[in-house]
């Protein structure tokens, strides 16, 4: 059954020559691991670089309830990072925030109050100009 949703990357492994396996939080799913086919061509209409860690994207998904691997039809950005790309400090600020979250978040069910934090905490780090530097604890003090 198709459903259109919105989610945060967290983390891709490559698969076959020009797949991969995405762990996406969903708005509506919770944490799923997502084959997305093609990605790795060259003329893939799905770029790599919507699969970046935090990445916030819209999608329409084929959903089934007792598979482990569900599969995407369609992916966009609902979000297009200012800053955090291109600053190496919010980067290192990302990347551990995104470690964090890969390892603990094992919900599969749909969690909006989480999911709302996790979507707000990651556009204020890339909004933000100044005092920025203690975002992760502050951030980790949040989630718990």
């Amino acid at each position: 059954m198709l459903f259109k949703t919105r989610g945060i990357v967290f983390h891709q492994i490559k698969y076959s020559e020009s797949s991969v396996i995405a762990k996406i939080y969903t708005e509506l799913f919770g944490i799923q691991s997502y084959l997305i086919k093609g990605v790795r061509n060259k003329k893939s209409k799905i770029k790599s670089a919507l699969l970046q860690h935090l990445s916030i994207v819209d999608l329409v998904v084929y959903h089934k309830e007792k598979s482990n691997i569900q599969y995407i039809k369609e992916i966009r950005s609902e979000y297009q990072f200012t800053s955090i790309p291109f600053d190496i400090r919010k980067s290192s600020i990302a990347v551990f925030i995104n470690e964090i979250l890969y390892k603990s978040i094992h919900e599969e069910e749909a969690n909006q109050n989480l999911f709302d934090y996790l979507l707000n905490s990651i556009k204020l780090l890339d909004m933000i100009t100044k005092r920025f530097v203690d975002f992760h604890l502050l951030f980790t003090i949040g989630l718990t």
